[in-house]
């Protein structure tokens, strides 16, 4: 357990020798918004890359990684910097596209999709439709906006419910930050249809097969020289848990305010492990922010 178990590192460079793919969380890790990443990120994955390391980034975004690489180098994260990107949306359009698996047997061709136009990437696959009336299923991969609520979707929601329509829950984050703000994520939405008796396929972390995913482009790695470091115990934590992979929990990230810390600062152990076992996952490492090393 965490109180145990876990091991106190000063930064990247103390991992060195025990690990060779180290699998990144994008929002909180490396990235929080603005036009350039957060403290110390280039430091640690030009130097983890000059140490032969294999780097990819694992985010739970519904957007394509393709969108989210061009995205990291208008802000100065290059191609060179990492060996390669898989997102939750890549995930969904390969499983829409082929309609695979049996989570996926009730989807028909018309989606009510939930979230921004811009956030629609799916219209060579399916027709979008704005009533739940017309829809087979329901695709939800946006956040609450200011004064919203998710009260404001009961009367779809329990539409939808009515209708026997399944929710595609993509990017499941109950909540995150944006810098001071925190932002109901679309988990809310996928939490409360459960709540109400709906059917909800959840795509992305904590889900294990995504983080196998991030192994299969390295033929001969092995999962016991492989870590995930993330910012989200209900997520990034828990799904290496699952995926049994080592883990670096950034601790000033999602949960920053629940530890009452600030990037850089101590962390409080005894809160951190009240915090671990609250979410009933518990990290091989942690660090208040991501460093190469403390000097």
């Amino acid at each position: 357990m965490f109180s145990s178990n876990s091991q106190n590192i000063e930064g990247i460079k103390d991992l060195l020798p025990f690990y060779d793919t180290f699998i990144f969380g994008l929002w909180g890790v490396l990235y929080e918004g603005g036009e350039r990443p957060l403290p110390g990120v280039i430091e640690v994955l030009l130097k983890l890359k000059k140490a032969g390391k294999n780097i990819i980034i694992l985010s739970n975004s519904s957007k394509p990684s393709t969108l989210i690489s061009s995205r990291l180098s208008s802000i100065g994260i290059n191609k060179e910097m990492y060996d390669g990107i898989l997102s939750s949306g890549d995930i969904l359009y390969y499983q829409l596209q082929r309609n695979s698996g049996n989570n996926f047997s009730h989807v028909g061709g018309k989606c009510l999709h939930i979230g921004k136009r811009s956030d629609w990437y799916f219209s060579s696959l399916y027709e979008r439709v704005f009533d739940y009336e017309e829809a087979d299923f329901i695709l939800i991969n946006r956040h609450l906006f200011k004064e919203e609520y998710i009260e404001n979707y009961l009367p779809i929601l329990k539409g939808a419910i009515e209708k026997n329509l399944p929710m595609l829950s993509v990017f499941g984050d109950s909540f995150y930050y944006e810098g001071d703000k925190a932002i109901l994520g679309s988990g809310s939405f996928s939490d409360k249809y459960e709540k109400l008796g709906g059917l909800v396929i959840k795509i992305g972390k904590p889900d294990k097969k995504l983080f196998l995913y991030c192994l299969e482009g390295f033929p001969g790695s092995k999962s016991n020289r492989t870590i995930v470091i993330g910012d989200s115990i209900e997520t990034d934590i828990k799904g290496a848990e699952k995926a049994s992979l080592a883990s670096l929990f950034i601790a000033g990230g999602k949960h920053a305010r629940e530890l009452d810390l600030y990037r850089g600062e101590p962390i409080d152990f005894s809160s951190l492990e009240e915090l671990c076992r609250f979410y009933g996952s518990f990290p091989t490492y942690s660090l208040s922010t991501l460093q190469w090393s403390s000097n």
